[in-house]
């Protein structure tokens, strides 16, 4: 679909960009299983939170995305009218400081153009995100790529390794699982910015998981700069580290399942040590969480199955759709179509298939 020939509303249709949709249901519903907090509908689409101000927005993202494979396709960027019919409070704002002078009234809705087009390029770069995760993804076999490479970190991490330990740390102890599992939290989070070097998380020996994630960043798929949501309570790396036995066991289920059987049994948890404060909270986890740990272990390999599932056979089929459907709204915006009807074709046919906070079947 190019250039500004005739189309109809059902050219947006988000339905047909080829993804198992079924399996995004099912992993969304998983992931809520897992997670003391259930995922909240934005977490899975914008699209439901979008309000009718901000309507005008959706062709001016698209018009950035078209044109990134189209360059004769304009971008069209807000005027600083259209960025306070979104916003009314910055309108106000701009009302109020006319009232003292025009010329500042005038400077401040410079500003408001440039926040406008910094804001829609921004929503358009959540895209490119997705389409470079996509192109991250186009190996010939990708999901058997992302189980090669989930093989090869637990092979890593499951290798015994010593470390000082004892009252004094005179003594060689093996490094328990749950501290291997925090430094691999803070490697992989350190891999979205390029530091592909790691104990455990490296490009060299995980190159697809390192471009994918690399790449994921750019949507939000990532472990945040801060700590990471925990699986068993509150956010902290240290927490979700605790659970370090029951996820490598959850991915050892998940090998096993896909025929990979040359891997070892999943480390176990670190034992009582008196002069370990962190054997403490693994202890009081074991205690007052039993529950939680559990079910990291028996719902994460349904979770990676789902994940696999998502990952698309035919990434480049998938991007090019989403570049059609962008070139679709531009060119019904041509057509005199309002704001309205797009945005109200793109939510009914996102509705179609939604994540809903139930994550029905």
């Amino acid at each position: 679909m190019s250039g500004s020939h005739e189309v109809s509303l059902s050219a947006i249709d988000i339905r047909t960009i080829p993804l198992n949709w079924t399996a995004v249901a099912k992993l969304g519903k998983s992931i809520n299983e897992l997670k003391d907090e259930p995922l909240r509908i934005q977490e899975f689409g914008p699209l439901n939170s979008l309000t009718e101000l901000l309507y005008p927005a959706i062709p001016m993202v698209a018009s950035i995305i078209a044109n990134r494979r189209n360059p004769e396709i304009p971008i069209m960027y807000p005027t600083d009218e259209q960025v306070k019919a979104m916003k009314p409070g910055w309108g106000l704002v701009s009302d109020v400081i006319g009232r003292f002078s025009a010329n500042w009234q005038a400077r401040f809705n410079r500003i408001l153009e440039r926040k406008g087009s910094n804001r829609v390029t921004e929503l358009a770069e959540q895209a490119f995100g997705i389409i470079n995760v996509l192109e991250a993804t186009h190996y010939v076999q990708p999901q058997k790529s992302f189980i090669d490479g989930l093989g090869t970190m637990y092979k890593d991490l499951s290798q015994p390794e010593m470390q000082p330990g004892g009252l004094f740390g005179w003594d060689q102890i093996e490094k328990p699982i749950e501290d291997k599992i925090k430094q691999l939290i803070s490697e992989i989070r350190n891999a979205r910015f390029g530091h592909s070097s790691g104990r455990y998380f490296d490009s060299s020996r995980h190159p697809f998981l390192a471009k994918l994630l690399v790449n994921a960043n750019a949507v939000g798929i990532n472990f945040p700069s801060e700590p990471t949501p925990s699986l068993i309570g509150p956010n902290s790396d240290e927490k979700t580290a605790i659970a370090g036995s029951e996820v490598m066991g959850g991915i050892e289920t998940f090998l096993k399942r896909n025929n990979r059987n040359d891997i070892p049994n999943a480390p176990r948890p670190m034992e009582f040590d008196f002069f370990n404060p962190d054997s403490y909270m693994r202890t009081l986890a074991e205690w007052y969480s039993a529950d939680k740990l559990e079910r990291v272990k028996v719902k994460l390999p349904e979770v990676l199955g789902y994940v696999v599932d998502c990952i698309p056979e035919d990434p480049t089929a998938v991007s090019i759709r989403i570049y059609e459907i962008a070139e679709g709204i531009v060119n019904l915006k041509k057509q005199g179509r309002s704001d309205k009807e797009i945005a109200e074709a793109l939510i009914n046919n996102w509705k179609k298939g939604q994540i809903d906070a139930r994550f029905r079947n």
